[in-house]
C-alpha cells in the first residue's frame, strides 16, 4: 500500500499506521507497521471492512485516506473517494436528526479518539464536525446531556482538545449560541425524535439526576413516563427546557476557559474580569480598556503563508501599525468580524481553511493579553 501526503503525491513514511472501520467506530482498531522488505501489508481480518480509513502521523504532511482493501485503488480514485466521503459525511451531519446513525458514529468516534490515539482532524466524520457551527452546537449538548454532573469537567478538557486538533476555539461558538440555543438544538429534533433510545436515554439520565436523591416516587413517575405516550411528551419538553438552560450556562464556563488559552498565560484578574465580561454580556454593553503602549515581539512571516490567507488578512490591515502590531490586529478584528456578524458567510471563520484559523489561535496564543484586551475594544466598536 503507498502512502500520500495531503498533496495527494506518494510520501515515504515509515511510522504506525491505523485502520478504522468507517461506518463502524465502535469496531477495534486495527495497527500496521511498516515492514522495510514489504513495506505496509494489509491484515486479513480487514479484507471485508469495504471502506476502510488509514491513519498516520507526520506533522500533518500525512493525509488521512480511504482504501478499499479488496481493490487496488489509483491515486485519483483515492482522492475521489476521500472527498466524496467526506462531503456525504458533512451533508449527513446537516441533514441528521437525533437518533439517526449519523450522530451515534460521531458520538461513539469522539469517546474513542483519546483510547485509540488518533487525532479528530484526521477522523472524517469529526473533521466534518469541525467545519459546522450548528452541528457543534448540538453535538457538545448532545455530549452534555449524556454526561454525568461530576463529568463535566473533564468533557469541557476534552471539548478544548477537541477544538485545538480542529483548529477553532469555542468562543467562535458564542455569538451564534445567543438566543438561539433552543431553536438550534430543536432543527436536529425530527418528528420522532423524543422516541428514539438516544432521547429516552438522555431523559431517563436527567430524571434520575433530577429526582433519585431527593424524591425516589418522583424518580419513578418520571421514568415511567416514557411508557405513556401524552405524558412523555409533556416531560420531555420539560427535560429539553432544563437541560438547554443548564447547558448555556455550562457553555458559558467552556467559553471563559476558551478565551483564557491553554497555556494559563495570564494571572492577572483585571484580563480574566474582561474575559469573563466578553461572556456574560453582549458586546453593545461593553466598555473600551485603555491599552498601555505595547510590544509584539513575534510574527508570523507571510512567507510562511498561502497567498489566500495572506489575502484574507490583508483585509483587515491598517497602514498606521508596525508589522508587528499589524499581524496582531489584522488577527483580532478578523475574531471580531466573525463575532458581529454572528457567523455570517464571509466573516464566519468556520468557513476558513485550516491555515487562517491556526493562524488566529497561534497569535491568541503567544500574544493573549494584547488580543484579548484588543477584542474586547474592537467589540465596542459600532
Amino acid at each position: 500500500m503507498t502512502v500520500i501526503d495531503k498533496n495527494w503525491k506518494p510520501y515515504h513514511y515509515e511510522g504506525t499506521l491505523k485502520l478504522l472501520k468507517i461506518d463502524e467506530p465502535s469496531h477495534d482498531t486495527v495497527t500496521i507497521h511498516y515492514d522495510s522488505e514489504k513495506g505496509y501489508v494489509l491484515p486479513d481480518e480487514i479484507k471485508d471492512w469495504g471502506k476502510t480509513m488509514v491513519l498516520g502521523r507526520s506533522r500533518g504532511r500525512l493525509l488521512p485516506t480511504l482504501i478499499e482493501p479488496e481493490k487496488e485503488l489509483t491515486k485519483e480514485e483515492r482522492k475521489a473517494n476521500f472527498l466524496d466521503t467526506r462531503e456525504r459525511m458533512s451533508q449527513e451531519l446537516r441533514d441528521g436528526k437525533l437518533g439517526d446513525k449519523v450522530w451515534k458514529q460521531v458520538a461513539d468516534r469522539f469517546k474513542r479518539i483519546e483510547s485509540d490515539d488518533i487525532s479528530a482532524s484526521s477522523v472524517i466524520n469529526l473533521w466534518a464536525l469541525g467545519q459546522d457551527i450548528h452541528a457543534l452546537i448540538f453535538f457538545a449538548f448532545m455530549e452534555y446531556a449524556s454526561t454525568n454532573e461530576d463529568e463535566r469537567d473533564q468533557l469541557q478538557r476534552q471539548l478544548l482538545a477537541f477544538g485545538s486538533d480542529l483548529a477553532f476555539k469555542w468562543y467562535w461558538v458564542m455569538p451564534i449560541m445567543r438566543g438561539q440555543t433552543m431553536a438550534i438544538i430543536n432543527n436536529y429534533f425530527g418528528k420522532n425524535s423524543i422516541n428514539t433510545p438516544s432521547f429516552q436515554a438522555i431523559y431517563a439520565k436527567w430524571a434520575y439526576m433530577k429526582w433519585s436523591n431527593t424524591d425516589a416516587e418522583k424518580a419513578m413517575e418520571y421514568l415511567s413516563a416514557i411508557n405513556k405516550p401524552d405524558e412523555f411528551y409533556k416531560k420531555a419538553l420539560e427535560c429539553l427546557q432544563e437541560l438547554t438552560a443548564g447547558f448555556e450556562e455550562w457553555m458559558q464556563d467552556l467559553f471563559i476557559l476558551s478565551l483564557e488559552g491553554e497555556k494559563a498565560h495570564s494571572n492577572s484578574e483585571y484580563i480574566a474580569s474582561i474575559i469573563k465580561e466578553m461572556v456574560k454580556k453582549d458586546s453593545k454593553d461593553l466598555l473600551p480598556f485603555d491599552c498601555d503602549a505595547f510590544d509584539i515581539l513575534v510574527n508570523q512571516d507571510d512567507i510562511d503563508l498561502k497567498v489566500n490567507t495572506i489575502k484574507f488578512f490583508d483585509q483587515f490591515k491598517s497602514s498606521r501599525y508596525n508589522d508587528n502590531e499589524a499581524w496582531l490586529l489584522t488577527r483580532v478584528k478578523a475574531v471580531a468580524a466573525h463575532w458581529k456578524n454572528k457567523g455570517m458567510k464571509g466573516t464566519n471563520l468556520f468557513e476558513k481553511e485550516d491555515e487562517v484559523r491556526r493562524s488566529i489561535i497561534y497569535c491568541m496564543d503567544v500574544c493573549h493579553d494584547e488580543f484579548i484586551l484588543e477584542l474586547n475594544n474592537e467589540l465596542t466598536k459600532r
